[in-house]
């Protein structure tokens, strides 16, 4: 081999040497990359520290839903509200007959009208009566007039003070006699405490209605709450203020809610309702109020997992 065949070989060599080093290189710098941009790509939750405790709650409305009940026992009227209804305060669900309770009314208005005027007048008839008391009383003194006269009008006045006393108790009875037939008659109508919907109405024209018996249910316009039982074994891990991730349970994808923090722990234990260990039977857990940071979407009852972090 000619020393020209030699320097070529050599000169090939280090050729696909450097080849070689090239390709490691750029190997390395992609795999780099594919690092930072694999870094980058991790969810923020992955990093996370794990919760103290996670509980399974309900979607609440701040208060509850209100169940609504008249007080007294009589035949719907009329039901100018349907379910599912938005309602404002004060306006009308339920109202039963109440042509007696009218009746009732009116004549307790009468009675009170009739003791106010023999009050008036019995109050009317003390003044005189006073002044010529008083000038018997001064003749008599004066020698002027006989005495007996004096005391037959001081008698007089007495009874008539007597007789405006009784005509203002009468006056007072029947005050409060038509305050209870008004009352009465206010116990015919169920009218809206709040604002809100109307989840369930059970009544319609023509039926009885039992006092004490919800007749409808309000879900009221306040906001939303998750209340959670947290086991007992995490309870003195926990202190209001604490953040909690709250996500939807049993839809077929579980949906993040807003951010909410813990605002109070029940001072008892409870059976729980949501948990229950096959093993142990019963479990012991204590309710927690849960308030989210802005309104979710969400519906009362629905059920959810609760994570709450330091």
């Amino acid at each position: 081999m000619t020393s020209l065949q030699r320097m070529a070989g050599a000169l090939l060599c280090a050729g696909g040497v450097l080849t070689l080093a090239g390709c490691d290189a750029g190997a390395a710098r992609g795999a780099g990359r594919s690092e930072v941009q694999a870094g980058a790509a991790e969810p923020s939750g992955s990093r996370e520290r794990a919760p103290v405790a996670i509980a399974r709650g309900r979607v609440d409305v701040d208060g509850g839903l209100l169940r609504l009940s008249l007080g007294a026992t009589g035949i719907a009227q009329a039901v100018p509200v349907r379910e599912g209804q938005r309602v404002t305060k004060g306006q009308v669900i339920l109202q039963l007959d109440d042509r007696a309770a009218r009746a009732e009314l009116r004549t307790s208005q009468a009675q009170l009208q009739a003791a106010r005027a023999r009050m008036q007048a019995s109050q009317g008839r003390l003044e005189p009566l006073r002044v010529m008391a008083d000038r018997l009383r001064q003749a008599a003194q004066a020698g002027a007039g006989q005495e007996h006269l004096a005391d037959e009008a001081l008698q007089r006045l007495e009874q008539a003070r007597a007789d405006v006393a009784v005509a203002s108790a009468e006056v007072q009875v029947a005050q409060g006699l038509h305050d209870q037939a008004r009352a009465r008659l206010a116990q015919l109508t169920l009218r809206a405490p709040e604002e809100g919907a109307l989840i369930q109405l059970d009544a319609h024209a023509g039926v009885t209605v039992q006092p004490d018996r919800p007749v409808a249910v309000l879900l009221p316009h306040r906001r939303l709450i998750v209340r959670a039982e947290v086991n007992e074994t995490f309870v003195g891990t926990l202190r209001p203020g604490m953040r909690a991730i709250v996500q939807t349970d049993g839809e077929a994808t579980a949906r993040e809610l807003p951010a909410a923090r813990l605002a109070r722990l029940s001072q008892v234990f409870a059976t729980s309702r949501l948990q229950e260990d096959n093993q142990r039977g019963p479990v012991r857990a204590v309710d927690c109020i849960l308030e989210f940071e802005t309104e979710p979407q969400a519906r009362v009852g629905q059920i959810v997992r609760v994570s709450i972090y330091e």
